[in-house]
């Protein structure tokens, strides 16, 4: 297949990227902050400006968006507009243009905003999400209302692989490795994936995509099947990095809430188990 990922020099860009060329299939990564650094092996990559109409020249079979704003950034609103929503608005309209039937992209969690239960569905309220989530949230409409096209999106919580950042777990790996004091709250949670796991997800629903299977949902939780205890992830980093942090353990927080992943295993998605994800992350940092 002939794929265009957005944000190829992303953390989850440029592993996706990475993985389908190694699959087989032929990969056009956009950027819009510079040429990424180092380039993956095999992409071809292109500048574009996904809030702006698109020009890109190629015959593409199929979307993996993974371009965002992320969640934290101090943006205005016009800003997280045109990164979320007038990009989805303008890949729809590329994707008409394109004849390209298939759109995977990348939502977030942040859509749910202040979540008042213990498990939270896809069919869960939202209730004063950020604007970050407010428009991400916009643009999964966007995507679901193009019936004409096969899209799904991803309701991801913290990706963990190489390089990733502004995740819990990366933050406490580094305060470990550094010996600095760690707070953690006493919960379990399944709030966690690999972005191994959601590659090879990706690369099933690509394979799918080509026999016209429409996909069953148009948004997904994505999630791990059990649940590990903060504790436990803290345990298991301090043994393995030797780490002479003092590790502290209150209450949880308001507002903690467990993903419920059961459409995406549905579909195939298959995740690693948590403390296997704790471990494959400090296998890349422990070098």
């Amino acid at each position: 297949m002939k794929i265009l990922v957005t944000g190829g020099g992303g953390f989850a860009g440029r592993y996706i990227s990475n993985y389908l060329v190694e699959a087989g299939h032929s990969v056009t990564a956009t950027y819009r902050s510079g040429m990424p650094n180092p380039v993956v092996q095999g992409v071809e990559y292109v500048y574009a400006d996904l809030s702006k109409t698109l020009e890109l020249v190629g015959d593409f079979d199929a979307i993996v968006h993974t371009a965002v704003s992320k969640s934290g950034q101090v943006l205005e609103m016009e800003d997280y507009v045109k990164n979320n929503i007038d990009s989805a608005r303008n890949l729809v309209l590329f994707a008409r243009r394109q004849k390209i039937n298939t759109i995977i992209y990348f939502s977030t969690r942040n859509i749910y905003g202040q979540v008042r239960t213990d498990t939270v569905t896809e069919d869960t309220d939202v209730i004063n999400a950020d604007k970050y989530g407010q428009t991400k949230y916009i643009a999964e409409q966007i995507f679901k209302e193009a019936s004409d096209l096969n899209t799904i999106g991803f309701r991801t919580p913290g990706i963990i692989g190489p390089n990733a950042h502004d995740v819990w777990l990366v933050h406490i790996v580094d305060k470990m490795l550094k010996n600095d004091p760690v707070s953690i709250s006493d919960f379990s949670t399944k709030n966690m994936v690999h972005i191994d796991d959601i590659s090879r997800f990706i690369l099933q629903l690509l394979e799918e995509s080509t026999r016209e299977v429409k996909f069953k949902y148009s948004v997904v939780n994505l999630a791990c099947r059990d649940s590990i205890n903060n504790q436990e992830i803290a345990d298991i980093i301090k043994k393995r990095t030797g780490s002479k942090s003092e590790v502290t353990v209150h209450n949880p927080d308001a507002g903690l809430f467990i993903l419920n992943g059961s459409r995406a295993f549905e579909m195939g998605f298959e995740p690693m188990k948590p403390a296997e994800i704790v471990n494959k992350y400090l296998d890349t940092v422990l070098i």
